[in-house]
């Protein structure tokens, strides 16, 4: 394999890596907001992230559109969601 194909996958699976991480801890941490049943029998999940619902759903919102990006959106479009997108999301949280 080359170096350069490698290089040329690493966008994708940045985006794949990163966008799946987002929507799983955005769907946990909103889920364990909203079901006080959940945070009583793992109190440590909201206890170390410390996240508010409208963080929550940025998450999940950001896990989305890499997903989408991914299925829709080429080459190009990950490499916009690596480069672009990521860091502009990372300066809100």
């Amino acid at each position: 394999m080359k170096a350069s194909s490698i290089g040329m996958r690493l966008p994708f699976w940045y985006t794949l890596i990163v966008g799946g991480f987002l929507l799983l801890q955005g769907t946990s941490t909103l889920l364990f907001r909203l079901v006080p049943a959940l945070d009583k029998a793992f109190p440590l999940l909201l206890g170390t992230t410390h996240m508010i619902p409208i963080h929550s759903l940025l998450h999940i919102t950001t896990g989305v559109l890499a997903l989408a990006v991914i299925r829709w959106g080429g080459a190009r479009g990950t490499w916009w969601y690596a480069s672009d997108l990521e860091p502009f999301t990372r300066s809100w949280a």
